[in-house]
C-alpha cells in the first residue's frame, strides 16, 4: 500500500501543549500545529500532525503552551508616554482636571505614534496580537499607522466622541441643567475634541472605511467615551451606527462610583446600560471597566442574552484559570477570567 507523501508546510509547532480556544474548547496535551503562509493549516494530536505534514522548520515546543494570541480589549495607547507619572493617589474627581486634560492638550501626532509603536511591541512581546483602543488617541490614523508598522492587529475607535463634556468622570445630567453648565464652564477643554453633538456625529464612525478589507490589520469600530458625557440620543445613534456596521460599540461605563451612581438618577435605574431593557436592546456592546457596576445586574445583563463585554472589578474577584506547565517562564498560579460575556480568558484572537 503505497503511503500518502506528507504536505510541506513553512513551518511546524511540535510537542507542545496546544490551546485551540475553538468551540469546543479542544486541549491537545501533546499536540502540533502546522503552517504555511502565515496561515495555521491544522491543528491536533501531534502524531497526526507530523504523519501529514512535514515542516521546513520545526519548533519543538517541548510540552510548552501554544495558544492564540490575547486579545487587549481596552487600551488607553498613548498613555504609554506617561507611564509612572500619574498618581497612585490622585482623587478622580482631580484625575482629568489636573492631569490628563493637561495631557490631551499637549500631546501631538508624532507622539501618538510613538506611544502606540511601544505599546505594540510590548504586546507582541508578551502575547497579545490584538488590541482595542478605547478611543482616546486624537489623531486614529496615527495609531492605525503605528499597528500596521508593526505588525499587529488594532480595532480604532474615534477619540473624545460626546456632546456633554461637562459630564466626564461626574456623570453630570443632561444638557440644560443650569448646574451642569456652571460645571462645564469651570472645566478644562480639550482642543481637539468635539465641542458640540454636530460635530460629534460627524466624526463617529470614521474609522470604519477600514473595514472593506477583510485581510487589515487595522479595523474600525464605533466608539463613544461614555462615563455621562454621552446624551441619550447620541447613545443611540451610535448603536444604530454599530448595528448598521456590524461592529461593536464600545464606551467607558462606571468607572467610579461617582457616574455610576448618576447613571442610577439619570436612567432610573442601576448601570451598566445592558440592563436597560429599551436603551441598548442587542448584543454587542463592550463596556469597560465596569469596577463600579453591581455584580448582580452584570449577571442579569447577561442572563438577558446580551453579549456585552465587561471588565472585572477586581482580579482577586474572579474565577480561576487551569493551570498551566509554563516552564522557564514560570509557573502561574491562578490565571483569572470573568465570564460575564467574554472575559479575561476568553479574549483571544
Amino acid at each position: 500500500m503505497t503511503q500518502t507523501p506528507r504536505q510541506s508546510v513553512e513551518l511546524m509547532i511540535r510537542h507542545a501543549h496546544v490551546l485551540t480556544m475553538d468551540d469546543g474548547e479542544r486541549i491537545f496535551e501533546h499536540g502540533a500545529i502546522a503552517i504555511d503562509k502565515g496561515r495555521i493549516i491544522a491543528v491536533g494530536d501531534d502524531a497526526d500532525i507530523a504523519a501529514r505534514f512535514e515542516g521546513k522548520r520545526s519548533i519543538d515546543a517541548q510540552g510548552a503552551p501554544v495558544h492564540p494570541g490575547f486579545i487587549e480589549c481596552h487600551l488607553h495607547a498613548s498613555f504609554q508616554l506617561f507611564r509612572g507619572a500619574l498618581p497612585d493617589q490622585l482623587a478622580e474627581t482631580d484625575a482629568f482636571d489636573t492631569f490628563e486634560s493637561v495631557f490631551f492638550n499637549t500631546v501631538n501626532d508624532e507622539e501618538e505614534y510613538l506611544a502606540v509603536a511601544l505599546a505594540a511591541m510590548e504586546m507582541i512581546r508578551n502575547g497579545t496580537t490584538c488590541f482595542l483602543e478605547a478611543g482616546t488617541v486624537l489623531t486614529p490614523a496615527a495609531a492605525a499607522r503605528a499597528a500596521q508598522d508593526i505588525g499587529i492587529r488594532a480595532i480604532i475607535g474615534d477619540a473624545f466622541i460626546w456632546d456633554q463634556p461637562q459630564g466626564f468622570a461626574q456623570g453630570m445630567v443632561e444638557s440644560g441643567c443650569s448646574a451642569c453648565a456652571a460645571q462645564a464652564r469651570t472645566r478644562p477643554v480639550l482642543k481637539r475634541a468635539p465641542k458640540t453633538r454636530a460635530e460629534a456625529l460627524a466624526l463617529m464612525g470614521g474609522e470604519l472605511h477600514r473595514n472593506g478589507d477583510p485581510e487589515a490589520l487595522v479595523t474600525g469600530h464605533v466608539a463613544i467615551l461614555g462615563l455621562g458625557t454621552a446624551s441619550e440620543e447620541l447613545m443611540m445613534e451610535a448603536k444604530a451606527r454599530a448595528d448598521t456596521a456590524g461592529v461593536v460599540l464600545n464606551l467607558h461605563q462606571s468607572y467610579s462610583p461617582a457616574d455610576t451612581e448618576a447613571d442610577h438618577k439619570r436612567f432610573g435605574t442601576d448601570p451598566p446600560p445592558a440592563s436597560r431593557k429599551d436603551r441598548l436592546p442587542r448584543p454587542q456592546c463592550h463596556f469597560r471597566p465596569c469596577q463600579s457596576s453591581d455584580r448582580r445586574r452584570m449577571r442579569g445583563a447577561a442572563r438577558q442574552g446580551h453579549e456585552h463585554r465587561l471588565g472585572a472589578r477586581r482580579l482577586d474577584d474572579v474565577g480561576s484559570w487551569r493551570l498551566l506547565p509554563w516552564k522557564a517562564r514560570g509557573t502561574v498560579a491562578a490565571r483569572r477570567q470573568y465570564r460575564t460575556g467574554l472575559g479575561l480568558g476568553q479574549l483571544v484572537e
